[in-house]
């Protein structure tokens, strides 16, 4: 209980009479009264409100209907079990499947670069580690895409060529990716295409 000397403020007053355990409202009516009479007023409305054990009406609520509230909790559960499901990784989308082969063969030539080593590019054969922003800017812009949509595709593991894939009985095997260099060694470029990718 608020100790008289302190003289506190009418919002103490009235939230200490509120929340104090001591006897009932009634009995502390009569003592804050005593020590507040600037306050009697007040302290007498909170008493009131205090002692009143029940509503003079139950609240008005609506029946709940059992099949909507099945469904709702339904629709909740399959929300909840939807967020804690992992996301399958690596969802780019292939910017060179929107290309056919003769396009592949112009988007080569235009990059400054053969066939073979643009199939190596397309089928993530190499480490994108290897590979400058000015090399995957330029091949985004001839593909017609951005160049994060590139950088994110090439990112995921190497995919095995179409060939090997038809020429195989057994499923092949995901091949290990190669630097850039070895790529520019073993795909049959000319010097001037080599220097040409390397300077990108």
């Amino acid at each position: 209980m608020i100790q008289e000397k302190e003289r506190p403020t009418r919002e103490d007053i009235l939230m200490d009479f509120a929340v104090s355990e001591e006897g009932t409202p009634a009995d502390r009516l009569e003592i804050y009264a005593r020590l507040y009479p600037e306050y009697e007023h007040e302290l007498n409305e909170l008493t009131q409100e205090l002692t009143a054990s029940t509503w003079d009406s139950e609240p008005d609520c609506s029946t709940v209907n059992a099949a909507a509230g099945m469904a709702a909790l339904e629709d909740f559960a399959r929300l909840e079990a939807s967020l804690r499901t992992p996301k399958p990784e690596n969802l780019a989308i292939d910017p060179f499947a929107a290309h056919d082969a003769r396009g592949l063969r112009s988007i080569a030539k235009a990059f400054g670069c053969n066939v073979l080593f643009m199939g190596r590019v397309k089928d993530r054969m190499i480490r994108i580690e290897d590979l400058t922003r000015g090399f995957i800017g330029k091949l985004a812009g001839l593909l017609g895409t951005t160049s994060d949509a590139l950088a994110d595709f090439l990112a995921g593991p190497s995919q095995v060529p179409a060939s090997a894939r038809f020429k195989s009985d057994t499923k092949p095997a995901t091949v290990e990716k190669q630097s850039l260099a070895e790529a520019l060694d073993t795909s049959g470029l000319t010097p001037e295409q080599k220097q040409h990718l390397s300077s990108l």
